[in-house]
């Protein structure tokens, strides 16, 4: 399954992860971190309300599937996911992380 994606967002994507690792390195000695959390997609109540107005309430769970086909794990992200990327990332856990760009997408973008 292929999804297109225009090019000013793949652009402004490809510039944070570049932006959180030129402010990390601009940061250092301050004891700031800074890093990125770069999401796929999620499966959140707007995108099943878009969905419902796009499709009708009963093709929801289909088109859901349908957009988790084409990640490596399946599925569209639960939001709790993000959050625990989110908390980890401002944990002492990642005490010694700065300046990366923690892709939370179920593998999608190693797939090129």
């Amino acid at each position: 399954m292929t999804h297109s994606v225009g090019g000013s967002y793949i652009s402004a994507s490809a510039n944070s992860g570049w932006l959180g690792a030129t402010i990390a390195v601009s940061k250092k000695g301050t004891g700031v971190r800074i890093n990125v959390l770069s999401p796929g997609a999620v499966d959140t109540p707007s995108l099943r309300i878009a969905l419902t107005g796009s499709h009708g309430a009963g093709q929801v769970q289909a088109q859901v599937d349908k957009m988790g086909e084409g990640n490596p794990t399946g599925r569209l992200a639960d939001p709790r996911e993000m959050g625990k990327a989110a908390v980890f990332l401002s944990s002492d856990a990642s005490s010694y992380v700065t300046g990366v760009e923690l892709f939370v997408d179920g593998g999608l973008a190693q797939t090129g």
